[in-house]
């Protein structure tokens, strides 16, 4: 009786083993395109600029699209 009480014991009795596992994952990961305006064209109405403040910050404007 003894040994059928141990061995039932030993049954019910989970053991709980941890171990590093080393995973290895592979694939390939792709970058959906940008879409602005669903595509289209965006208009934007600059005024008058004045070709010598092109190539400076003198010129910069601030614009709300």
């Amino acid at each position: 009786m003894a040994r059928l009480s141990l061995f039932i014991s030993l049954l019910l009795t989970s053991v709980a083993v941890l171990a590093d596992v080393q995973i290895n994952i592979r694939g390939n990961v792709y970058i959906p395109p940008c879409t602005i305006n669903n595509g289209q064209n965006i208009v934007v109405d600059f005024g008058n600029i004045n070709p010598e403040h092109v190539d400076n910050s003198r010129g910069e404007v601030t614009k709300t699209i």
